[in-house]
């Protein structure tokens, strides 16, 4: 398996939403997260994520709000072996930091799953 550092991981997603439409800028903060290899935050609310989460964050951020498959975020966290149980476990605690980083009620639910695919629904 190929291991990505938080450094990667952050130069592929801003990389990417740098040539998205509306990211031509040179930082995160175009779609309201900012992402560094060292912190991450949500208009100005820091998140207390690193490793897995971090990756599984900056999937999400780099979806811009659209779906993403369940084996995309396993190979984004760089666990494409990885059981299902153990990969739901990491985004139901990372939904719990969200929530609790951003004081946000229990519904609606910052990360929703349907027919096999997870949104971060924070916009």
């Amino acid at each position: 398996m190929n291991q990505s550092s938080p450094e990667e991981m952050f130069i592929c997603v801003q990389a990417s939403l740098h040539n998205s439409p509306g990211g031509q800028h040179d930082d995160l903060q175009s779609s309201n997260w900012k992402l560094t290899p060292e912190s991450a935050s949500y208009k100005g609310k820091k998140l207390d994520v690193g490793g897995v989460h971090f990756k599984l964050l900056c999937r999400f951020v780099e979806a811009n709000g659209e779906p993403v498959k369940f084996d995309d975020l396993k190979i984004a966290c760089d666990h494409e072996l990885l059981e299902d149980g153990s990969l739901s476990g990491y985004i139901s605690k990372l939904r719990k930091k969200i929530r609790h980083a951003l004081n946000l009620p229990k519904t609606p639910d910052p990360i929703t799953c349907k027919d096999g695919t997870y949104r971060l629904n924070l916009d």
